[in-house]
């Protein structure tokens, strides 16, 4: 996180716009209106506000809809695991990269409940050998798996908001009007770039707890195939989201 603290004359215009809203690690915080606004609620609300849970709640049920409606119009059985390459040969690509994208948060949601599980027994197990051997090398290891607990974890959520954004965008270009044309392109370049970034470093991170699990490894490799098959569509869909420019220029 940035040591800049947030000030007004400091503000980059909408640099929190195409952001992954993951400001502990984010080096813009002090440029960031956004960043300055949810210091202030936490200020007023230290513990805590219903309307913000409600807006989560809102969200979610929103991509298990989506999942529903897409099941629904691709006439697909969603309750067991089915190949995604039976979906790709049906439908707009842009509806496809939606549905594999909402696809991918259920899956992930389940897989991340049963990879804590694997976590906790081994962080039980290195704390026994810690008692014999002081420094177990077990434990650094198990640290670095925890770091890529917790890039799985955001990014699943992020996925499908970016990718049902980036295809909403891209059906709603106008037809005339330039700055509206020009404000939907960068909405969708951005949001894809987003989602980009995040099936990226989720790619990464499952593949290094692939080298690590001992009973999640057939399940880990499915979300590795699953987010490089996102992030092959997005390349095609979306190829703006690799020449995005992110953060926006600094103010002078």
């Amino acid at each position: 996180m940035s040591d800049i603290k947030p000030n007004e004359n400091n503000f980059i215009p909408s640099i929190y716009y195409y952001c992954d809203r993951w400001c502990e690690r984010c080096d813009y915080t002090g440029q960031c209106r956004l960043f300055s606004v949810e210091l202030n609620r936490k200020e007023k609300w230290p513990e805590g506000n219903n309307d913000i849970t409600k807006e989560l709640h809102k969200s979610f049920a929103e991509t298990i809809k989506m999942i529903e409606e897409y099941s629904e119009k691709f006439g697909i059985d969603i309750s067991p695991r089915k190949e995604i390459e039976e979906v790709e040969k049906k439908g707009p690509l842009a509806a496809q990269v939606s549905f594999i994208t909402a696809k991918y948060f259920q899956e992930s949601s389940a897989y991340l409940r049963k990879l804590k599980a694997e976590i906790k027994s081994s962080g039980k197990e290195n704390a026994e050998l810690a008692e014999i051997i002081p420094q177990n090398k077990g434990m650094n290891e198990l640290l670095e798996i925890l770091e890529c607990y917790e890039i799985i974890q955001w990014y699943h959520t992020m996925l499908p908001v970016k990718l049902n954004r980036a295809v909403s965008s891209s059906e709603t270009i106008p037809d005339s009007e330039a700055e509206e044309v020009e404000f939907s392109k960068r909405d969708r370049d951005g949001s894809a770039y987003v989602a980009y970034r995040s099936s990226i470093k989720s790619m990464a991170a499952l593949g290094r707890i692939h080298s690590w699990t001992n009973t999640l490894k057939e399940e880990t490799l499915n979300l590795i195939i699953d987010t490089g098959r996102i992030k092959n569509l997005i390349e095609k869909e979306f190829p703006g989201a690799l020449t995005f420019f992110w953060p926006p220029e600094e103010k002078e």
